[in-house]
């Protein structure tokens, strides 16, 4: 029988023998949106995109997947390694002392990295995963990168990672340590382990500035921060320049569903598949993480009916008078009550603009700088501010565990965006039992649709028990 073998580097594989065309299929997926693509409609294509060349070339991470699927059918394959030889280790970072006191889930999270060399860790929003990380790259102490995909949250990694390993208090300290670097927001200072956007190395990438020498040759371990981003192309042209980085793990809440094919590819590709996972409702169980209650509050029929979705969004939130007279009235009886921080989370700068000038308070947006979004934020966990309304840039990175009720103003209907927006408020917090959230069920076309989606996934989530109510019931 002849043989079917599976060369592998860093970055990439070649697959090889009589079994390609099996190989090919099993590494396919039909894409998003297809059946609206011109070329489907003209009838020259069929929806499939295949992650395999017809050489048999194709992203390393994907490798023990389909290993394992082909040896399930039947197949045998030789996994042939020909990895590039590592960076030397850098002591300023292996040599740094690490305070931190692990939970047992972090603990595991960080055995079966080392051990598995690539891979996603799998933990709910405010589990610990930037702890994970820091220890992760201490123990690997090979010069690396930590990627992310915004600004604030490069700020904010970087000055954790400078307080958790002992370097200083944190970025006020930046200029008196040689270990922690960042790339981006206008900054360039590479060091032994960097904090780098995404956005910034791609440009650095596509303008042929040279540092394609640096990727592919001086980093010896990546972590990806928010790991569920990888699918887009920039992400991936920085992925597959780094050929030395033999140790390479992806961190996230919502890093793919296993029906969703072309994300697990995408984001596996680059990392391989989950090496950790621990759910929410674990963590809440151990007392890590605070439950959930969320009241999905009814609204009455609309006044005005739509048929396109700019429509939808502009009368049906946007200016939804009843709607947002809920949001307001809801915001400043828990204000009053002070029995916790308050969130407003919405979708479009127009609707946070109006609603944080009904209620007088502050509005954080990314238009800002980090600095005046991180004061706001400290204010919070200070106590000096109790009542806010938050952009989009909540839904990643916001760590303010004070937080204590959440009102979803802005709609939406993807299963993450849920999941992460509530899990920005399950941190614990002196005299915090539980989060509550506050959303709606929504009328009208596209909205309606929308709010089961969410409901959907507050029903499908353990750690959150959810309630239909009228408005009355939450604010008499």
């Amino acid at each position: 029988m002849a043989h079917n073998i599976i060369t592998v580097t860093n970055t990439h594989a070649r697959f090889e023998g009589p079994n390609i065309y099996q190989a090919r299929t099993l590494l396919s997926y039909r894409q998003k949106g297809y059946i609206f693509t011109r070329a489907y409609k003209r009838g020259g294509w069929d929806g499939w995109v295949k992650i395999m060349s017809p050489s048999g070339r194709f992203a390393a991470g994907l490798t023990p997947w389909l290993a394992a699927r082909l040896h399930a059918e039947g197949i045998d394959v030789e996994v042939v390694e020909e990895r590039p030889a590592a960076p030397t280790v850098d002591f300023r970072l292996a040599g740094l002392h690490n305070s931190t006191v692990f939970r047992q889930h972090q603990t595991e999270a960080i055995e079966k990295a080392e051990q598995g060399e690539r891979g996603v860790v799998w933990h709910p929003t405010a589990a610990g995963k930037t702890e994970v990380l820091l220890e992760l790259a201490r123990r690997i102490g090979l010069p690396g990168l930590i990627l992310v995909h915004r600004k604030d949250l490069m700020t904010q990694t970087a000055d954790r990672a400078i307080k958790t390993l002992g370097l200083g208090r944190g970025l006020e300290d930046f200029d008196k340590q040689d270990v922690i670097g960042v790339i981006g927001d206008g900054k360039w200072e590479p060091r032994v382990l960097t904090v780098a956007t995404f956005q910034t190395l791609y440009r650095r990438l596509k303008g042929k500035e040279g540092i394609e020498t640096w990727l592919r040759e001086e980093i010896g371990q990546v972590h990806v921060d928010e790991a569920h981003h990888l699918p887009a192309k920039s992400y991936e042209r920085v992925m597959a320049n780094l050929w030395s980085a033999k140790w390479r793990y992806g961190y996230s809440a919502t890093p793919y569903k296993e029906e969703d094919l072309e994300t697990f590819f995408k984001v596996c590709s680059w990392l391989g598949p989950t090496i950790h996972h621990v759910g929410a409702d674990e963590l809440a169980e151990q007392g890590h993480l605070v439950a959930v209650d969320v009241f999905m509050i009814a609204m009455p029929k609309n006044r005005i009916s739509w048929k396109k979705w700019p429509e939808a969004v502009e009368y049906g939130i946007i200016s939804n008078t009843v709607r947002n007279s809920y949001i307001v009235d809801l915001a400043r009886r828990l204000n009053e009550s002070r029995s916790g921080a308050v969130a407003i989370l919405v979708e479009r700068l127009e609707h946070g603009t109006k609603l944080a000038k009904m209620l007088d308070c502050p509005f954080i947006a990314g238009k800002q700088s980090t600095k005046v979004r991180q004061q706001a934020y400290d204010d919070v966990r200070a106590g000096k501010l109790n009542l806010l309304v938050i952009s989009k840039i909540a839904d990643e990175g916001l760590d303010i565990p004070p937080l204590t009720f959440l009102i979803m103003a802005g709609g939406g209907k993807a299963p993450h965006l849920t999941v992460q927006r509530v899990g920005r408020g399950m941190r614990l917090s002196e005299g915090k039992e539980r989060l509550f959230c506050f959303d709606f069920m929504d009328r009208g076309k596209y909205l309606e649709g929308h709010s089961k989606k969410r409901l959907k996934t507050y029903s499908s989530q353990p750690a959150y028990t959810c309630s239909q109510v009228e408005f009355e019931e939450v604010c008499p």
